[in-house]
């Protein structure tokens, strides 16, 4: 789980700072939106999974609003 603390001024992506005070977290437009979600808000807390990149990045998936 984490809270939103960064949205591109596009409303394209976010940031999620996660609870367990582990590195923030990519999540995309699109998450939101098979989510049911209108968008991304700083500031709405989310529950997510974490899907590893090839690159080695980190994106959450299978987010819902809590």
């Amino acid at each position: 789980m984490g809270t939103i603390k960064f949205v591109d001024p596009k409303g394209r992506f976010a940031m999620i700072s996660r609870d367990d005070k582990l590195p923030k977290v990519f999540v995309h437009l699109s998450a939101a939106q098979d989510a049911g979600l209108e968008g991304l808000v700083k500031g709405h807390r989310l529950s997510f999974r974490l899907r590893h990149q090839p690159d080695g990045r980190t994106q959450a998936t299978d987010i819902s609003a809590i």
